[in-house]
């Protein structure tokens, strides 16, 4: 049996939003690769609701997003 477990990470709303929003180009190149592997089926990602609920606390607060621009960018990604 040498099934290669995959890797997995939970992720933080931070990680989340420098993806999402790329308004720091060094943070989210940081950060793409975890997206790319996910893609890859190389990275299993956990976010727990809490997270959720911060990210679109944020968005909507801090950057003033509305609730129909966060639902489309947070569930499209």
């Amino acid at each position: 049996m040498n099934k290669k477990m995959k890797k997995s990470a939970w992720l933080d709303t931070n990680i989340i939003l420098r993806f999402l929003l790329k308004d720091d180009p060094q943070l989210f190149q940081a950060v793409e690769p975890l997206f790319l592997q996910v893609e890859q089926g190389d990275l299993e990602i956990y976010i727990h609701p809490i997270i959720i609920a911060e990210l679109i606390w944020t968005l909507e607060s801090y950057y003033e997003y509305s609730k129909k621009d966060c639902r489309s960018n947070v569930a499209t990604r």
